[in-house]
């Protein structure tokens, strides 16, 4: 008996539901949001995300990369992800849309939706010319100290290829092999209540009458 194939429209809805679900379980415990994308058997935080619950510890099952991440926007605090940058293409021809997808980009672009302003994704990728980039058959691009630089504002070009927003550097170095990166989704700035009036808004202009009349009232309270 053939067995229905789940729709890839539904698993997303149900992915989801799970995720909405295990954010509001997590605020209840007083913790923050902290997901393990790529998280294989060694997750490291309370919500983890690979392409498989199979030999993992996935909570939710996601194509890194592919598809965008059942999370809501601005709900994670912290991402993190170690030996999982590599494994994905840095581009790709999409027969649905006759031209070059780059999921690296699409998915830093998630990453940038899911956080919470002033939340942080840090990652461990093996950096060239280190022999690990080459040395496993699953890796499909190679990374350097100045790969971060593209999603951080350093070379405008990257808003050509899709960068949408720019993180913040924070930390960037070798650590042994890897490239050690922490990027962070800047905060909203502060306004300013001496800030001039936006274009457009009127600032209103006290009346001669009233001005006269302040003027008269100092003049009193002086004698």
């Amino acid at each position: 008996m053939l067995r229905a194939v789940p729709s890839m429209k539904w698993l997303n809805s149900r992915n989801r539901k799970e995720a909405d679900r295990l954010i509001k379980e997590i605020r209840a415990r007083g913790e923050k949001v902290k997901v393990d994308l790529g998280c294989g058997f060694r997750k490291k935080g309370n919500i983890g995300i690979d392409i498989t619950k199979e030999n993992t510890d996935a909570d939710l099952v996601c194509n890194l990369g592919f598809e965008p991440l059942p999370l809501p926007d601005n709900s994670v605090h912290k991402i993190v992800c170690r030996d999982f940058l590599e494994h994905l293409p840095k581009a790709y021809y999409s027969e649905a849309t006759k031209r070059l997808k780059y999921p690296i980009i699409d998915l830093m672009n998630e990453i940038w939706r899911v956080l919470r302003p002033g939340g942080t994704f840090t990652s461990h990728t093996p950096c060239h010319p280190h022999v690990e980039v080459h040395r496993d058959p699953t890796h499909l691009s190679v990374w350097t100290l100045e790969s971060m630089d593209y999603f951080c504002g350093k070379y405008r070009v990257a808003k050509i290829y899709g960068v949408k927003e720019w993180f913040e550097l924070v930390e960037n170095r070798m650590d042994g092999f890897y490239l050690y990166a922490v990027l962070r989704k800047p905060k909203p700035p502060k306004k300013d209540a001496n800030a001039p009036a936006e274009a457009g808004v009127e600032t209103p202009t006290p009346s001669p009458v009233a001005t006269k009349a302040s003027e008269l009232s100092t003049d009193n309270a002086g004698q």
